[in-house]
């Protein structure tokens, strides 16, 4: 009998690990679900255009100071992967992309995702989870995740210069 290669037990390992995170027919059926993920999108596409970023680089909301809510930040003085997207974000809604993308590398991309997620819970309450083609259930799942390891390799980067 052969033996199994690390290498194969590697990507097997891998190919279990991704496929958990993998959205399932079960979860698109859960309208709330989508209902909550909408709500949490609109908020974040919207909210921006209602905030400003101060010469302090403080987030305000109708003229009003909010709190720093980076607790990394504040706690371990070092930034975490989402580190000055709140400010991106609000700088990317009031047009200055290139101030948006010096204050978070990923700004946009993060806005692009929110809107795309937008616009797939719109799509899944729609159908009302049902009939959803399995290659964008498919598609949803790796863009998800590569947010996420995007979001991760980018702290990576930027921890030896002190931000994102």
């Amino acid at each position: 009998m052969k033996k199994p290669s690390a290498k194969r037990g590697v990507a097997a390992t891998l190919r279990r690990l991704v496929g958990s995170f993998y959205v399932k027919d079960a979860d698109v059926r859960d309208l709330s679900v989508h209902w909550v993920y909408l709500a949490l999108c609109l908020i974040m596409l919207t909210l921006p255009f209602l905030m400003s970023v101060a010469p302090s680089e403080r987030v305000s909301l109708f003229g009003l100071n909010l709190p720093t809510s980076c607790p990394s930040r504040e706690l371990l003085h070092t930034p975490c992967p989402g580190c000055g997207l709140t400010r991106s974000f609000v700088l990317l809604a009031h047009g200055r992309v290139a101030d948006s993308l010096a204050l978070h590398r990923l700004g946009l991309l993060m806005a692009l995702f929110f809107l795309y997620q937008a616009g797939y819970r719109i799509y899944c309450l729609a159908k009302r989870g049902r009939n959803i083609p399995q290659t964008l259930l498919q598609f949803q799942t790796v863009v998800g995740l590569g947010m996420v390891a995007a979001l991760i390799l980018n702290w990576f980067i930027g921890l030896p210069f002190g931000g994102n």
